[in-house]
């Protein structure tokens, strides 16, 4: 029986968009015409999928967006930021200097919560937990489920 005479569907994940849009010729050239029947994305891409058709199950809005440019998560903190510092709080634009200590925190797992308690041995760790408040509250506030890496 002919290839394209039976059943059959690929699934296929990656990490970049590169290596998935190989993956997409390199189907095309073994089975032409039957491309439709591959799905082959990133990880990142498939992940944002599910969110987006099953994550109103669990109160995740399927507009949401994914902030992972630099400059729109900083934005985002600089945002939070100024709007601290006029109410009053004790923060200033310079604290954007403590994204990466956030993303660093984040990819551990480490929770705004027990941030200052991590951060015992740095200079301010008040400050930069506070930050990371600021910045988890922004996010939140943003979009009751924007994803940020």
């Amino acid at each position: 029986m002919p290839l394209k005479d039976r059943i059959f569907e690929c699934f296929a994940l990656t990490f970049t968009n590169k290596a998935a849009d190989e993956m997409k010729g390199r189907v095309a050239a073994f089975v032409p015409g039957l491309e439709e029947r591959a799905n082959i994305g990133t990880f990142h891409s498939f992940c944002g999928q599910v969110l987006r058709q099953h994550g109103v199950h669990l109160g995740i809005n399927p507009d949401f967006a994914i902030y992972s440019v630099d400059n729109d998560r900083k934005a985002v903190l600089e945002d939070a930021l100024r709007r601290a510092q006029s109410e009053g709080k004790n923060t200033s634009p310079e604290d954007v200097k403590y994204l990466g200590l956030i993303d660093r925190m984040k990819s551990k797992l480490i929770e705004p919560g027990a941030a200052e308690a991590e951060l015992a041995r740095m200079e301010d760790p008040k400050r930069a937990a506070a930050t990371y408040h600021l910045y988890e509250e922004s996010c939140g506030a943003s979009m009751p489920w924007t994803l940020i890496p």
